[in-house]
């Protein structure tokens, strides 16, 4: 501008001159002096106690005898869903005569209605007044005050400047030239643990909140909306909305950051957000608030904090070391899963959208195994000459997954007959033609040692005697291949383990890790008996089980990506034990229909799983930052965590680990490929002992740890 005005004022000015220079000094007005700066601050509130601090529960009493509910509330601006509850708020005043206790109701033109009479009254459970359905903005608590009321009939005009101020107080609103900013003056927020993302502020709910100087009691208000709602940043999803006025002169016991600090140390739970948005009117809405807060007053403040309880069920499931009795590892996991057996089959059933989701995971469960089974059953039968075909990996599945199903541990683990089972398979047939070995006897021969292995590491937790020797040349070539066998049982299933058993799928039972490999083995001994295929516990199989059966809570991440997070778990053994008979119906498909399914339809397959296999994996997505623009990361907890330099050379490491995995097993000779399980295990070996070397150990915990 200011070169501008230095080519104008070397010569005299003309009109057009003028007006370039005003238009000029208009357009440098216009775009520098409409600014305001806004005052944003954030203080950490401590969560109410609901067993100490007295006002808690009198809150909670409180919002049962006189809240306003507004259910399945319409509204896409931030505007209009304020306008609607304070609409709702005072548009429906009650009144009290404290001298005779009747109760009546005001509406907006303040027309008195005869008492509320007892048929209206939730007098069973709360003993308090009627509750009525008004049109325009769902259903309303009509409520009595006890204490100061406002007495006075108020003119509408009175009642709409209430509403004015209230909708000032509660919202900050910048309008300028057709623009409008707008945010909620004064909330109140959670902060939790999620998976993935750290520290995160949940987006569901929001508490707004104010102070009037023309009130003399308090007010509140509940919204569930029809749809969530973007409320700016970090409240993209917002679907709960509790609004709290109260009187500038109230004591500070009743004021709206205590209250405030009651609703939002109730809405901290995202269990109870999940019951609340599925609540199908305000009686069942009481209901749930009055149950929340009897069991956070029965806990101590320890209990209420589930991260903690997350980390414990973590290190259970991390903790493989050996016992010092024999047998103490499957003794403890019995301990803690068998007062549980009942609530497995229950969970399956009782509870709200619980039969729903229990019929999609049955039916995904039956096609997510059955597929995979005919196409291992289609390689098995080409590897060996059609001795291992489709009816026996089908037979195998079904037996297995009944077994697990009844007698397993942890039943959210799913069993099936893997690639790398189908690839021993092979090798074994191919063995045993080399030395005119009968197959199935051979077969047999390594499964029944490959249990007795799997048994001794579940007894011994951790075993290091492997030292059993015989004359027979077969079987000691049985238990040469069944030891390298027992080792790939051992990882896949502790591995499989550790991600269901993981924090972020939030499982309260904890893990049975000892006791889910005894029954793996037992399971295998049958199957080996009957010269049918493996089976041990399967990716990603098992973690899209877990998903199947959750209640999943949408965010928005650092990154504007839709992310979502387990809020509860169904623990239940119905799904995989009825997925499976079904599974075992489906022989009567063979050979018609299942034969008209073309190989490359399950060879797609292959291919699919594969490729599934590859979302939320770590190392995939730290390849894929090899070429990211460095502006485009996500907000990992690792690329917080650790220097990008340390963060490649990890991954560096780790391909070339994957490397030495593929040449054994892809190398031609089969007997190379028997020692794939293990390099594998000399893979956790090199991690502990020569990576440390080259990256700090907080760096290596930061990249090994899930969030």
């Amino acid at each position: 501008m200011f070169d501008s005005l230095e080519l104008i004022f070397k010569s005299p000015l003309n009109s057009k001159q003028i007006i370039y220079l005003l238009s000029l000094i208009k357009s440098d007005i216009s775009t520098k002096m409409f600014i305001i700066i806004v005052e944003i601050s954030f203080v950490k509130l401590t969560l109410k106690d609901f067993a100490s601090e007295v006002r808690a529960n009198l809150d909670i009493d409180m919002f049962i005898k006189e809240a306003t509910l507004l259910l399945d509330l319409d509204g896409s601006t931030l505007e209009d869903i304020i306008s609607s509850m304070l609409e709702a708020v005072f548009n429906n005043r009650p009144i009290v005569d404290t001298a005779t206790s009747t109760t009546t109701t005001t509406t907006a033109n303040m027309t008195p209605s005869s008492p509320s009479s007892p048929d209206d009254t939730d007098s069973v459970q709360w003993s308090r007044t009627s509750a009525t359905t008004t049109s325009g903005f769902g259903p309303k608590v009509n409520f009595s005050i006890t204490g100061n009321s406002d007495k006075t009939n108020l003119s509408k005009l009175d009642i709409e400047n209430m509403k004015l101020e209230a909708k000032n107080s509660l919202m900050m609103q910048i309008s300028y030239e057709g623009y409008t900013y707008q945010r909620l003056a004064k909330t109140i927020k959670g902060v939790s643990l999620r998976d993935g993302d750290c520290l995160s502020t949940d987006q569901s709910w929001i508490c707004a909140m104010c102070s009037l100087r023309s009130i003399h009691k308090r007010y509140l208000a509940l919204a569930r909306l029809n749809n969530p709602v973007n409320f700016g940043r970090s409240s993209e999803g917002t679907y709960l909305i509790v609004l709290i006025i109260t009187p500038t002169k109230e004591k500070g016991t009743k004021s709206e950051i205590e209250v405030g600090r009651t609703f939002g140390t109730i809405l901290s739970d995202p269990i109870f957000r999940q019951e609340l948005l599925f609540a199908t009117d305000e009686k069942e809405v009481k209901l749930l608030l009055w149950d929340r807060a009897q069991q956070l007053a029965a806990q101590q403040s320890t209990d209420r904090r589930r991260s903690s309880q997350y980390l414990d069920i973590r290190n259970q499931t991390i903790d493989l070391s050996s016992q010092s009795k024999i047998g103490k590892g499957i003794y403890l996991d019995l301990k803690r899963k068998i007062p549980y057996y009942w609530s497995d089959i229950t969970e399956g059933i009782c509870g709200k959208n619980t039969m729903r989701k229990t019929i999609s995971t049955i039916i995904f469960l039956y096609f997510a195994c059955l597929l995979p089974s005919i196409a291992f059953g289609l390689l098995n039968s080409k590897n060996t000459d059609k001795k291992m075909d489709v009816t026996r990996v089908i037979m195998g599945q079904t037996i297995g997954g009944l077994c697990y199903g009844v007698f397993g541990g942890q039943p959210l683990l799913v069993l099936l007959s893997t690639a790398p089972l189908a690839l021993y398979i092979k090798i074994i047939y191919t063995i045993s033609e080399t030395y005119s070995i009968n197959f199935y006897a051979m077969y047999a021969c390594i499964g029944l040692f490959n249990s007795l292995f799997l048994i001794i590491y579940s007894v011994c937790g951790f075993s290091r005697w492997m030292k059993w020797s015989t004359s027979w040349p077969a079987v000691l070539g049985s238990i040469g291949i069944a030891i390298p066998l027992s080792l790939l049982f051992y990882m896949e299933q502790n591995i499989a383990s550790a991600i269901l058993n993981s924090p972020s799928n939030k499982l309260r039972k904890g893990p049975s890790n000892h006791w889910d490999l005894f029954v793996i083995a037992l399971i295998n001994i049958i199957l080996s008996i009957f010269c049918l295929p493996w089976v041990h516990a399967a990716l990603p199989h098992t973690p899209l089980h877990v998903k199947a059966l959750a209640d999943m809570e949408e965010h928005v991440d650092g990154g504007h990506h839709i992310k979502q997070t387990v809020i509860r778990v169904r623990e239940t053994r119905l799904t995989l034990f009825i997925s499976h008979v079904l599974i075992g119906l489906s022989l009567a498909m063979i050979p018609y229909p299942l034969i008209y399914i073309p190989p490359p339809v399950l060879n797609g397959l292959f291919i699919y799983m594969a490729i599934t296999a590859l979302q939320g994996n770590q190392m995939f997505e730290r390849i894929l930052l090899f070429i990211t623009e460095q502006s485009a990361y996500p907000p990992s907890h690792y690329i917080r965590r650790v220097p990008q330099r340390k963060l490649h050379l990890f991954t560096f490491f780790q391909l070339i680990q994957l490397g030495f995995l593929c040449a054994f097993g892809f190398a031609p000779s089969p007997y190379v490929k028997l020692i794939f399980p293990v390099i594998l295990v000399v893979q956790i070996v090199l991690r502990h002992t020569l990576i440390p070397k080259a990256i700090d150990s907080k760096y290596l915990e930061a990249l090994d740890r899930h969030f």
